[in-house]
């Protein structure tokens, strides 16, 4: 799960990054799907861990629920305060994107903590 976390954190920044990076456009289309296809299968396989690790345990399957539900809220709000104040599109992406992934670095600790208290 820890692992998985920090993978995602990687494809979220470099997502941002290989559109600005690479030149040719086809290249950073195909490298962006790549990108894209890796990230949606280490979200799948990190649902799927989440739900397993908290499905035997009422309280821990409620948290969960929560952390969700917020986690779409709080990120659906930052992309419209970012959307209301930032003017440059590029610059805009690019501190979501990195907002994001330091989120996501926050997660991974989070998930390290987590499994070791519970090992």
């Amino acid at each position: 799960m820890t692992y998985t976390f920090a993978i995602i954190t990687l494809v979220t920044a470099l997502l941002a990054l290989v559109p600005t990076l690479i030149t040719n456009e086809s290249n950073a289309y195909i490298g962006t799907l790549v990108l894209c296809v890796i990230f949606g299968s280490c979200y799948a396989t990190l649902q799927d861990t989440l739900y397993s690790v908290a499905g035997p345990n009422a309280g821990l399957t409620n948290k969960l629920m929560l952390g969700i539900g917020l986690s779409g809220f709080i990120v659906n709000v930052l992309r419209m305060i970012f959307l209301a104040s930032i003017t440059n599109l590029d610059l805009e992406a690019q501190v979501f994107f990195y907002g994001s992934g330091v989120f996501l670095l926050v997660c991974t600790f989070l998930s390290y903590t987590f499994v070791k208290s519970y090992t």
